[in-house]
Parts: C-alpha cells; structure tokens; sequence
C-alpha cells in the first residue's frame, strides 16, 4: 500500500468513526447530537452516490491512462467521483450549515475536504472533475439531511425513534 492509499484509508475511516461515533455519543436531545446524525446520514447518501456513479462512468485515474476524457470504459475504473473527497464535504457540510450563523470558525471545516481533493489529485487518484463533482454531491447530500428536522434514520423507526446518547444526563 502507498502512503498516500495509506492516507486515503485513516481519513476515509476516520471521518466515518467521528461522524457516527458522535451521533452515539451525543445521541438526538442536543443540537450537536442532531448534526452528528446529519453528517453521518449525510456521508452514507454521498458514498452509496458515488459508488452508483463510480459504476455508470467507469472513469480511468491519471495514474491508469493519461487520457481525462476517457469514460465509460466498462472495466474496473472508478476514478469518477472520489470517494474521500465527497465523503468528506458531506460530512462536514451539516455542522457548517447548522452553526456558521453564530460561529463562522466552522468554515475552516471546508480545509478537510479541499485538503483530501488536493492529495487526491496529487497522488494520480483522482482528475480534477472528479474532486469538483465530488465536492458538489457532498454539499448537495449535506445540505439534504439538513433540511431535515428529524434524521431519517430515526424517521423511519416506528413511533419516530429517539435515541439517546451516552452522554445523555438525566
């Protein structure tokens, strides 16, 4: 594995540990509880996007072909969208949405998805385009679940569904 898939994976796994390990710490009674839950439905809906699209576009990375305009190749490309990169702005996308009136620090949150994009393209993983669309699909799945006044997840339980996290007081 190269250093740079090795990067790949810790953030990959990373921003999936932190979005939905908040979500079952903080649970839905707080404000927090309920943007942890956003950023990892968030996540989820952008990553089954891009698998969906990596399939229908079958685009080759720079480091297979040297080509930008090759798609549909119907082979075991998938370069189109990144996947790190829209995880990333998906998850990130509902804590900016939820808190930047008050506090508009949580914009630096969008350095971790431009820094995933650029690493991305510097490693030959991804073209440009795939980092652009990928940030637009996580923006577009971040701002979705935001809209929202309950998580779906919870939604769909019967009754509504609560849950509450391990650090909930009583």
């Amino acid at each position: 594995m190269s250093a740079a898939s090795g990067h790949a994976t810790c953030n990959y796994y990373g921003l999936i540990g932190a979005s939905v390990g908040g979500a079952l710490i903080e649970g839905t009674e707080t404000r927090l509880g309920l943007a942890f839950w956003r950023a990892a439905e968030s996540g989820g809906l952008a990553l089954g996007a891009a698998e969906v699209l990596k399939r229908a576009f079958t685009r080759p990375r720079p480091s297979q072909i040297n080509d930008p305009d090759l798609w549909f190749r119907r082979n075991h490309y998938q370069s189109f969208p990144s996947g790190e990169t829209v995880l990333a702005m998906a998850v990130v996308t509902p804590f900016i949405i939820e808190y930047a009136h008050e506090q508009p620090g949580v914009w630096a949150l969008a350095v971790i998805p431009t820094y995933i994009g650029i690493a991305r393209m510097k490693s030959q993983a991804h073209w440009q385009t795939d980092v652009l669309a990928s940030i637009l699909l996580g923006v577009t799945t971040g701002y979705f679940t935001s809209q929202r006044d309950r998580p779906l997840t919870l939604s769909l339980q019967p009754g509504g569904g609560v849950f509450v996290g391990l650090r909930h007081r009583w």
